[in-house]
Formats: structure tokens, C-alpha cells, sequence
């Protein structure tokens, strides 16, 4: 079996078996001591559990449970059966009735606004004449 490690180089050969110069270290180990409320809680867990292991059955009295039986409401009755007489109403019971469209008066803002809309939309450009336009003022620009 061949050796297969890397060739290091002299220099770190000689930095690695040179002696080095550290400080001897204490090391301290520190132990975090449980707070007095901490001990207080454990405490008063560890007394309910051997209350809880040391109780006995036999102080226990027997009951038995008394189920009562609950009459549905008129409105759950109701409730229960309306998809049933939904399903068995008769259809020839009902009158035929006319539906009645009420038609929506505009008021003075939407009188205008169809108005200008029609005036545009019949305007007729031949009645336009043409007009060279006429520069008053010269307006200079100017780059900073």
C-alpha cells in the first residue's frame, strides 16, 4: 500500500516542528444554577404529580349520566323542511305578471354630457375656415 499524502515544502515543514510560544490556558467550565422560581415550579410539578399518583380511586363517587332528550325547535323544523316543500310546490299556483321597466331620468350633469356628445358627433368641418396661425410672442430657448 503506497502512501498517497502531499509533498509539503520545507518552509511549512520547519514552521510546523518549530516550537511555539503560547500562554497556558485555564479552562473554565461555568454550570448556569436554576433561579429560585425555577426550583419553585419544579417543586410544586414533582408534589401535583405524586398527588395525582398517589390518589385514591376509591373516595370517588359513582355517577351515572342522564342524557335528555332535546326536542328540534320550530325554526329547525322549518329548517329541515324547506328544500322538501320547494321540491313539491305546485307552479300552476302562481300569477303571470307583466315586469314593468322604469326608465331612468337623467338629470341636468347627464342632459349635457348627451348633448355635447351629439353635437360632436354631427359637427360639420366644412363650415371651418382656415386660419394661418400668428406667433405673437418669439420664444427663445435657451441650453444651460
Amino acid at each position: 500500500m503506497t502512501s498517497e499524502t502531499p509533498k509539503l515544502s520545507e518552509e511549512i515543514k520547519a514552521d510546523v516542528a518549530k516550537q511555539h510560544n503560547l500562554r497556558p490556558v485555564q479552562t473554565v467550565e461555568k454550570g448556569v444554577l436554576p433561579t429560585k422560581e425555577e426550583i419553585q415550579q419544579e417543586r410544586q410539578h414533582d408534589d401535583l404529580k405524586k398527588d395525582i399518583e398517589g390518589f385514591d380511586e376509591s373516595k370517588l363517587n359513582k355517577v351515572e349520566t342522564q342524557e335528555k332528550v332535546a326536542l328540534p325547535s320550530e325554526e329547525d323544523i322549518l329548517k329541515e323542511k324547506t328544500p322538501q316543500l320547494a321540491a313539491d310546490f305546485d307552479h300552476n299556483k302562481l300569477k303571470h305578471v307583466e315586469p314593468v321597466v322604469k326608465e331612468h331620468i337623467p338629470d341636468a350633469d347627464e342632459y349635457v354630457r348627451e348633448k355635447v356628445k351629439s353635437e360632436a358627433s354631427t359637427f360639420d368641418h366644412n363650415k371651418l375656415n382656415h386660419v394661418e396661425p400668428e406667433v405673437k410672442n418669439e420664444v427663445v430657448v435657451t441650453k444651460n
